[in-house]
């Protein structure tokens, strides 16, 4: 008669042999007992090691899938997943925002139900011919505030090859913003015109009423609005290049020298430069560059002469020689309004 823990020995053997199959059924017959039940408790204590690396992995891809849906739901810019019949499977907390209204009472909503009937052909003819793999779509869509234009980019869906993340752009809001930032930008410019103004006590308010001669004149030349309007921010940034210039050459009382000259004349190069960066100040940039040239061809930085001078460059070049000539400068008093008048008319001014 066996004992008692023989027994329990082979009982423990017996229901790990039928858990795990019967792998050790040869050795259960041949081999010792207790060696038997090493060798299942080696090879349990290996699968309990892979269990717990399976573990380990189930939470890290717990933690991406988190990370992931975190990433999705709260990201800046708009997300749509969309399932191979166009049906919206999620969508993210922005472009919620946008359709709240519209998902109150429908789990899946096609997304075809949010296109403006103008844009239903060009998002099919995107989808079908896979055109969003090239370029995005602008399309309007129905917002809750109405309908709102956006921007469409997709791409296939990583984990399911059929269906497709769209993201939106609302480009009102993307136009907005672009604004502000020309809005800061101008308003950057616009400081720095003014500093220069203050380097110098006779310069005071010169932009400013350079601007304004300047869109008069071309207000009774009878240029557009749009026109009139460059002018005068060309106007108010026509010094801006001075910005480099030593206030022991800007504040100068006697005449300059050569090389001081030459330094003096780069400014007008050089506010086209800092303004030309900018698509939205081109035009302005181009104003400003020629206004020192002069229809005999001595002026600068070309040295260009007549109708190549731009018509805009013209006029601020009489607005800022006519201001010039009846302000006290530093270097020189100012002339009387005939005599500034007179100097025009007769083209010898040299500002």
């Amino acid at each position: 008669m066996l004992e008692q823990t023989d027994i329990e020995l082979r009982k423990k053997a017996y229901e790990i042999i039928q858990r795990k199959g019967n792998d050790f059924s040869s050795k259960f017959e041949s081999s010792d007992l207790k060696t038997l039940l090493h060798e299942l408790d080696v090879y349990q204590a290996e699968l309990e090691a892979q269990n717990e690396e399976l573990r380990e992995k189930e939470e890290k891809l717990l933690t991406s899938q988190l990370e992931y849906e975190s990433l999705f739901m709260d990201a800046t810019i708009g997300f749509i997943l969309l399932d191979n019949k166009l049906e919206i499977q999620n969508i993210n907390n922005i472009a919620r925002a946008y359709f709240a209204y519209r998902f109150l009472n429908e789990k899946n909503k096609m997304f075809i139900s949010l296109i403006a009937r103008n844009g239903i052909k060009s998002f099919f003819n995107w989808i079908d011919k896979k055109e969003y793999l090239k370029k995005h779509l602008e399309i309007d869509l129905l917002c809750d505030s109405g309908v709102a234009s956006f921007r469409l980019d997709a791409k296939p869906y990583l984990l399911k090859d059929k269906w497709i993340v769209l993201t939106l752009e609302n480009v009102e809001n993307e136009k907005l913003y672009a604004l502000k930032k020309l809005e800061n930008y101008k308003e950057v410019l616009y400081t720095l015109a003014e500093l220069i103004e203050k380097r110098d006590p006779y310069t005071a308010g010169h932009s400013k009423r350079v601007a304004t001669y300047a869109k008069k004149i071309a207000s009774k030349m009878h240029l557009t609005k749009q026109n009139c309007d460059m002018i005068y921010e060309a106007g108010i940034l026509h010094d801006i290049g001075k910005i480099v210039i030593p206030d022991s050459i800007l504040l100068k009382p006697s005449r300059l020298n050569d090389n001081e000259y030459k330094l003096i004349k780069k400014h007008s190069s050089i506010g086209f430069e800092l303004l030309s960066k900018v698509n939205d100040f081109k035009k302005i940039a181009n104003i400003i560059h020629f206004h020192h040239e002069r229809v005999d061809g001595l002026g600068y930085p070309k040295g260009l002469k007549s109708d190549e001078i731009p018509l805009e460059s013209k006029i601020l070049a009489i607005a800022d020689g006519f201001d010039t000539m009846t302000t006290n400068r530093i270097y020189n008093k100012r002339k009387s309004l005939e005599e500034a008048l007179e100097e025009l008319n007769e083209g010898t001014s040299k500002n």
